[in-house]
């Protein structure tokens, strides 16, 4: 799709071209606001990652003020301009990735294949159940389409790009998944309200639960940077096509950034972390996208 329009917008961009103005100003909105929510989520999870790694106690009043701070921080940030925003990125994403990569090295010193047998153990129902729960981590992938106007030869780089990205993450899910369950029964990370703290508690000892907190910090920030610059420019294709406030469809003169989308987003995340709990926001994510 986004070889045959590349454009800003992504998914809603190519249902606009093929549905017209109904299947577009729907598709447009349920993926802005599931993005939205989406980012509410990586926020909470920032805090409370960031809250364990220091040591912390937050209220919950005290975890939506951290990820309010850091909506905040990410939408001031990618409406300046892309150059800051991509530094920051790219070492959000490779730190995250240079701790899980630590972590299946040293479970791979730990590691037991008896603890592979038997597989499904209580069925498949239960792979099957968590494709709901997980959906939400491979959905990110066509946001990269969404930033098409500023990507050079869109209809070749967003494919590769989205080809590269998925291909990565989807090997170090499936190397995560099988170094956890070589190194930790599955009945205790069954259990676990944290499991990659128990499988890095393995490996890394007492340090595992720090080294935990400082990936999901990276990986929650990362995700919601990524997420809040894509869905920025989607509401700002929402904005030329006058499905949303003409304002909200311009470029800023000296950023060379949909501005007001940004911080309209911004915005709309700060709203829904006031008035929503955790769960309801997880929730409406996976609905809305």
């Amino acid at each position: 799709m986004a070889r045959l329009v590349p454009v800003a917008g992504g998914g809603y961009a190519y249902a606009y071209q093929a549905l017209g103005s109904l299947g577009g100003f729907t598709t447009g909105w349920f993926l802005a606001l599931g993005s939205i929510f989406a980012c509410g989520l990586y926020a909470i999870g920032f805090a409370e990652y960031f809250a364990t790694m220091l040591g912390l106690k937050l209220s919950p009043l005290g975890v939506k003020g951290l990820a309010g701070a850091l909506v905040l921080f990410s939408a001031w940030l990618n409406a300046r301009g892309t150059a800051g925003a991509d530094r920051i990125q790219n070492l959000l994403t490779w730190g995250n990735l240079a701790i899980l990569a630590a972590l299946l090295i040293g479970a791979s010193f730990f590691a037991q294949p008896e603890l592979l047998t038997p597989q499904f153990p209580q069925g498949p129902e239960g792979t099957l159940g968590a494709i709901g729960i997980i959906y939400i981590s491979f959905f990110g992938y066509q946001l990269i389409a969404n930033n098409a106007d500023e990507i050079k030869q869109p209809e070749v780089t967003i494919p590769k790009a989205m080809i590269y990205a998925m291909g990565i993450a989807f090997l170090f899910y499936l190397l995560v998944a099988l170094g956890s369950i070589l190194t930790v029964p599955w009945q205790t990370l069954a259990a676990s309200s944290a499991p990659l703290v128990d499988v890095a508690t393995v490996v890394f000892g007492g340090w595992g639960w720090v080294v935990i907190s400082i990936g999901g910090v990276l990986a929650s920030a990362g995700a919601l940077n990524s997420t809040l610059l894509s869905q920025g420019r989607q509401i700002y294709a929402m904005g030329k096509d006058r499905f949303m406030p003409d304002l909200i469809g311009k470029v800023h003169e000296k950023s060379k950034t949909p501005r007001a989308a940004l911080l309209t987003g911004g915005l709309f995340i700060l709203a829904f972390l006031l008035l929503f709990q955790l769960e309801f926001i997880a929730k409406a994510a996976n609905f809305c996208l």
